[in-house]
């Protein structure tokens, strides 16, 4: 049965109002129709019996790229928002999960606006086959397999019924969701831009003008173009004009006028995740992330209980209180740099380009000076590929290739014993065993693997039976020269040893046939 891949993307998504615990309730996947097949609820129903999802699983910001997926399946801690606090379970209708969020991810989920605007999205592997169900026919989904790269992602549109709960039903009520018009958009955006080794994201619409960002080939950025709209769908017209964004910020006592605040459409709120992604916070994750590695081997090994792991979770998120608390009133600036931001381009002017989108959620504007929004991508273009970063990666794909490899020696030399000793016994079947594990064990110091890296029997057949006709011809020797012995000096109680007994003595012992016997 095939296998493939599974990241489910465009139904709706809900996440609840925050508990006390400052958790939230996950609605992960519910039966249906999603975008790589279709699910049972006896399937999902056995993924939670099967914790696909467990404790401790992640919750990132967006699926990654293709090219993220391969160069990094383990994805980025910059990403990560939350992480599930328990298995993902049944509940008769869906699979749903409380998380707890890290990082940056406690700032954005706070906010019910970003709540409001995005949903949530599984990424698994599963088996399945063509077939029919509930009146279509297509891919269906016969099991989903635990892994620990399995994840529960926050995007735009949310996969199979994955929701953030109560944000989901209340921009229902309030009739905000569009959906299909930025379906139409995303579609016209593509049709006129898309192309092999280039891609492009709808970030938001107004009235008149839609802004889409381009990654790859020879001049990625963000860009805007006006359109018209049809019942049919969007075209675009005029030509595409690179712009970038720039928010103002107004400091409260020299407004005229009540606060303005800015539509924002689920694509503008992916954005200013991007935009609210700091140094202050990153720093927090990252010892998040060296602390829970360290407790959570020391747990795996034995060295910590259940109940002193719990107490240091408890510890770190005290810590990361503390930590945030002083960086706030020495380097309050930390919390608002751009993770991979060039203090010197910081301090550049840019030109403003007024955005005036149509959406279903807003944010109000902070009592902040003016700063610029230095683009992510323009930065890690300058900044990214760290070559620190580069240098880590390399060393533990090196350690990792090492241990497959060990691994595989370890697994041939086991089977080469049990191929080898056969081999000896079936080529001289009265070798003692003594010799026979001598034979082998001479053989094995050169173990060869083949193609598929399982061991070359062919390669140590021949090496077996080298080794073994060799110590064939030393014991015959042996025992040629045993068989010659005569009396050496003087006895006073001779007796007399046939030369026969003694040569087949010698035979029985090293288990040979002597000539001539």
């Amino acid at each position: 049965m095939p296998r493939k891949s599974l990241t489910e993307d465009g139904t709706l998504g809900k996440v609840a109002e925050a508990k006390s615990d400052g958790s939230y309730l996950i609605q992960v996947i519910t039966p249906g129709w999603g975008s790589s097949g279709y699910y049972s609820p006896q399937v999902l129903e056995a993924a939670g019996k099967a914790k696909v999802w467990p404790k401790g699983t992640h919750m990132y910001f967006d699926h990654p790229t293709a090219e993220e997926d391969a160069t990094r399946p383990g994805r980025s801690v910059k990403d990560l928002a939350a992480v599930l606090e328990e298995d993902a379970t049944w509940n008769g209708s869906a699979l749903v999960a409380k998380a707890k969020p890290v990082g940056l991810g406690k700032a954005v989920l706070e906010d019910k606006t970003f709540r409001e605007a995005v949903g949530v999205s599984v990424r698994a592997s599963a088996e399945g086959d063509v077939g029919e169900a509930a009146g279509r026919r297509g891919w269906i989904v016969k099991e989903i397999f635990p892994d620990t790269f399995n994840s529960v992602d926050l995007v735009t549109h949310a996969g199979r019924g994955g929701m953030i709960l109560e944000s989901a039903r209340k921009a229902q009520e309030a009739g905000e969701l569009d959906s299909d018009r930025r379906d139409k958009f995303r579609n016209a955006v593509r049709d006129a831009h898309a192309e092999d080794g280039v891609d492009v994201w709808v970030e938001d619409y107004d009235d008149t003008t839609v802004y889409w960002d381009r990654w790859g080939g020879d001049n990625p950025g963000t860009f805007s173009q006006t359109y018209t709209e049809t019942d049919d769908g969007v075209e675009l017209t005029g030509d595409p004009v690179q712009v970038r964004v720039k928010r103002t910020y107004v400091p409260v006592d020299e407004a005229e006028t009540p606060p303005r605040t800015v539509e924002l459409t689920r694509e503008a709120a992916v954005q200013a995740i991007r935009e609210a992604r700091n140094v202050g916070q990153w720093m927090e994750s990252r010892i998040h992330l060296a602390f829970t590695v360290t407790a959570d081997e020391m747990f795996g090994d034995g060295r910590l209980t259940r109940e002193e792991r719990i107490a240091l979770s408890a510890a770190i998120g005290a810590g990361l209180d503390a930590f945030t608390a002083s960086v706030e009133a020495s380097a309050p600036q930390l919390y608002g740099r751009d993770l991979w931001a060039d203090p010197a381009a910081l301090a550049e002017a840019a030109t403003a380009v007024p955005v005036h989108p149509a959406g279903q959620s807003t944010i109000k504007e902070h009592t902040m000076p003016d700063i610029e929004e230095a683009r992510l991508r323009e930065l890690e273009e300058a900044h990214g590929r760290v070559p620190a970063l580069e240098a880590e990666r390399d060393a533990e794909k090196a350690r990792a290739d090492k241990a497959e490899r060990d691994l595989k020696l370890a697994e041939a030399r086991d089977y080469a014993r049990e191929f080898g000793t056969k081999r000896v016994t079936a080529a001289n079947g009265v070798l003692a065993k003594p010799i026979v594990d001598k034979i082998v064990n001479e053989a094995m110091r050169d173990i060869t693997l083949g193609e598929d890296d399982r061991l070359d029997t062919e390669a140590f057949g021949a090496r077996v039976d080298e080794v073994r006709k060799t110590e064939e011809t030393y014991l015959a020797s042996i025992a040629e020269n045993v068989g010659s012995v005569r009396g050496l000096g003087e006895n006073k109680d001779k007796k007399t040893v046939e030369t026969k007994v003694v040569s087949e003595t010698v035979s029985n012992v090293f288990g040979i046939a002597r000539k001539g016997a």
